[in-house]
């Protein structure tokens, strides 16, 4: 297939690739020699037309055979004429809007078959004037023109579709979101031109659902209405927020947050031969919040391609290293650097100092554009802005209050020049241990984190015995590092955290103490791509010495890893019924985050033959749920579900036996729901529940947020509660209270070593607290305890159970 897309592509690419190409055909004819033919196609196939070769080879990855006759020729450029006029305004309110048009000459060279270049020339780009009567020159003209033909960008069109988009690594996000629209404006799914035709493309707004209208002229092409529900359009909208989320997708019209009402309708002429003559394309924005149907804020854009000519490649681009991306708009935040930040930043604090000790209605908002004046900082000026705080020359009236509101705002500022000034301070002992917890677990809401900031951040975890929070803040970083980015495992920042908590746990948590082991555990759980310490938990789980909160833990530190990592040793332990059936729950809920065909052969083995209670309770309960089930997260393993048998004498005691329960509803009109959702998890040799989760999520608008889980796990009450709750337990008139306080401190010292409990608590996916109950975080003793005793064992005796 290679030789083939090669061989067509040098009849129609450059004279140099076609005098090459007839030059390999002339030598394959003469030599005979099996070894040279193998040489010469490997030549062949590391060949390619010189117009469109670039490190990584084309855009197109494949070409998959057209449906219809192409419309453009390969070999061939083709050259239009673009503008866009776009214009804000406050409708029934004022005559005043602001307004940008940008014009420039397109064309598109079509290297391959399904291969196209674009590159841009002519640029101009004009401002309206505030009284919206003239277009002026922008400014920023030449920036403009300079970063719009800095490079070409080349993407994949086959059968009307555009597919990937690549573009130079160091192209700016928003040079590459002005070109994506204007390829957007070639594309056409209805290559067959059927009227009333209806499906979905991919273009700048995303993925949305188009309906087509032809009108159809034998002699003159066709008139195609393309109008797009931009309603339809899911990720369209990015929202600046600490709020982590996560993505999932339904049949609802509404797929983002309808806060603006929108609409786009293109007219498009092609010809005989189906390539595009013009196409015009107007869109309507209406800000929904204090509008009504004559007045509001409204945005308005038109955008206009029109075919000029065509005629051969002829110019040979270089080399490129290209990123890959799809047609969508590519979110990012604009950074607007200043000339002076440091004095920026001693304006707004001099200005905070003049409102005096009370808090205002612009102390919120003053205090807001600090942090944002702050991360313009290098870290040589914030550390020079430090000095001049700590040295009382900003604000000598009230320099107290300055140094506050500095110190106040450090924390959120999240830069690697803050990170490293934070270090500083809690390494010096300068912030004490409550702000520097407070500030570490404010980490797990920082948005789009830099490798930077994350190398900053190393330096906390790799001491002799890194803090709690310095363990689960940076580990929620590195989740969000991670989670847009491909294969960040690799990199060697994410490696080097991996190997301080591996420090930690060693090779199979069988050193260490228990509190080191569990937070070290819920923090790889928190990071979730650490996949060089898998081999690790793996023998955490299954050494028989461990603890049994250590075994669970290793298994629950799976939470977050990828799908596409190998879960059979969970397999082995749910099929081991002679393990506690604690651990087995926890590997079947850690299987079933990621449910194969061979996890489901599995349950149905288990539903059929199990001995424990406790176990197959759960599964039972669990799949009931599935069935029930509104998650949007959950319905296509719903489908699979169903095809399990389900028991029913597996619907056993509330009271007694493992269980998960779950709530849910989901409105597909609205795209918009609620879940939750508890596991009850029993060990056979308890029966008091080792284990309890509190798991509550909001759905909305294709986004969603696990904004609370609570989980915590006790064991080694039961023999506190036979002792002086059961019916062998003495009364309390019968023994004085120093008797009572001696035998209840002599039962702690000879169960000490089984009594164990913790609790965490998760907001939005990231654990942000692991608190050890019975150990450094709790004194519990015969004195503290005594009192709760008595008053339940009266309770019993007054029949008040």
């Amino acid at each position: 297939q290679k030789t083939q897309f090669f061989g067509e592509s040098f009849q129609t690419h450059s004279n140099l690739a076609y005098l090459q190409a007839n030059s390999i055909k002339r030598l394959l004819r003469t030599m005979e020699q099996k070894v040279l033919l193998l040489l010469l196609l490997a030549a062949l196939a590391n060949a390619g037309p010189l117009t469109s070769r670039h490190r990584g080879g084309g855009c197109a990855l494949s070409c998959p055979r057209a449906a219809q006759p192409p419309a453009y020729s390969v070999g061939r450029a083709y050259t239009f004429d673009y503008s866009t006029d776009m214009r804000a305004h406050i409708r029934g309110a004022t005559e005043e809007s602001a307004g940008l048009q940008l014009s420039a000459r397109v064309v598109f060279d079509f290297l391959a078959p399904c291969e196209v270049a674009m590159r841009l020339s002519n640029i101009r780009v004009q401002e309206l004037d505030p009284a919206g009567e003239a277009w002026l020159d922008s400014p920023q003209q030449a920036r403009f023109e300079q970063e719009l033909t800095a490079s070409d960008a080349h993407f994949a069109f086959a059968n009307g579709l555009v597919g990937d988009v690549c573009a130079e690594v160091a192209e700016p996000d928003w040079v590459l979101n002005i070109k994506k629209a204007m390829i957007g404006l070639l594309q056409n799914s209805n290559t067959e031109q059927r009227d009333g035709f209806e499906g979905v493309e991919t273009d700048i707004s995303g993925r949305c659902k188009v309906t087509y209208n032809v009108q159809q002229d034998s002699s003159k092409g066709a008139s195609v209405t393309k109008v797009t529900d931009l309603m339809s359009c899911p990720d369209q909208q990015k929202v600046r927020s600490s709020f982590q989320s996560s993505s999932y997708r339904t049949s609802a019209r509404i797929q983002s947050m309808p806060l603006t009402r929108a609409n786009r309708t293109c007219r498009a002429q092609y010809d005989t031969s189906g390539h595009l003559k013009s196409s015009v394309c107007s869109e309507e924005h209406l800000f929904r919040p204090f509008s009504t149907e004559t007045a509001g804020a409204v945005t308005t854009v038109q955008q206009k391609m029109t075919f000029v000519g065509t005629g051969g490649i002829v110019r040979i681009a270089h080399d490129h290293v290209f990123q890959r991306s799809k047609l969508e708009y590519q979110h990012h935040d604009f950074k607007q650097t200043s000339e002076n930040p440091v004095e920026n930043v001693r304006s707004v604090l001099s200005s905070l100092c003049d409102l005096g000790t009370a808090i205002g209605p612009k102390t919120p908002v003053l205090f807001n554009e600090l942090i944002y004046r702050l991360k313009e900082l290098t870290t040589e000026q914030l550390v020079t802005m430090r000095r001049d705080v700590e040295g009382f020359s900003v604000c000598r009236r009230n320099n107290q209050m300055a140094k506050q509101f500095f110190f106040d705002a450090l924390p959120a500022v999240t830069t690697p020049a803050a990170v490293q000034m934070m270090n500083g301070l809690i390494a010096s002992g300068q912030v004490s241990n409550t702000e520097a917890d407070a500030w570490l677990t404010s980490l797990a809401f920082v948005q789009d984190p830099s490798k930077e900031m994350l190398e900053s951040l190393l330096p906390l975890l790799q001491v002799e015995e890194p803090r709690t929070q310095a363990q689960l803040g940076i580990t929620a970083v590195v989740n969000q590092y991670c989670s847009s980015r491909t294969r960040c495992e690799t990199e060697t920042v994410v490696k080097s955290v991996g190997a301080a908590l591996q420090r930690l746990i060693g090779s199979d948590c069988s050193t260490g103490d228990r509190r080191t082991l569990l937070v070290a555990l819920k923090a790889i759980g928190n990071a979730g791509h650490l996949t060089e310490l898998l081999p690790n938990l793996a023998r955490c789980a299954n050494k028989e010495s461990n603890l049994m909160e250590v075994r669970v833990a290793a298994i629950e530190a799976l939470r977050r890893t990828p799908c596409s990592v190998d879960r059979r040793p969970l397999l082995r332990l749910i099929r081991n019924m002679d393990l506690d059936s604690e651990l087995r729950i926890t590997a079947y809920l850690g299987l079933m985050a990621c449910p194969t065909i061979e996890v489901f052969d599995t349950v149905r083995e288990l539903l059929t033959a199990e001995s424990s209670n406790q176990f197959a309770s759960f599964m039972w309960t669990h799949l009931t749920n599935l069935l029930e089930t509104s998650d949007p997260h959950k319905q296509d393993i719903r489908l699979i579900v169903e095809d399990v048998k389900l028991k029913k004498q597996y619907d056993m005691d509330k009271l007694k036996f493992s269980r998960n329960i779950e709530k849910s509803f989901f409105s597909n009109y609205l795209n918009a729901g609620a879940k939750v959702e508890s596991n009850l998890i029993w060990s056979q040799k308890s029966f008091l529940p080792r284990s309890a989760t509190l798991n509550m999520t909001l759905d909305l608008f294709g986004k969603s947020l696990n904004f609370l889980e609570v989980g915590g796990r006790v064991q080694g009450m039961e023999v506190l509660l036979e002792k002086y709750l059961g019916p062998k337990s003495n009364k309390s008139n019968e023994t004085d209270t120093n008797t009572q306080l001696a035998q209840l401190d002599e039962t702690f010292k000879l169960i000490e070593e089984k009594i164990g409990g913790n609790l965490d608590i998760k907001i939005f996916g990231h654990q942000v607290a692991f608190l050890d109950l019975w150990k450094e975080d709790m004194e519990i003793s015969g004195s503290n305890i005594l009192k709760l005793l008595n008053s339940l064992r009266q309770m019993r005796e007054i029949n008040c159970t």
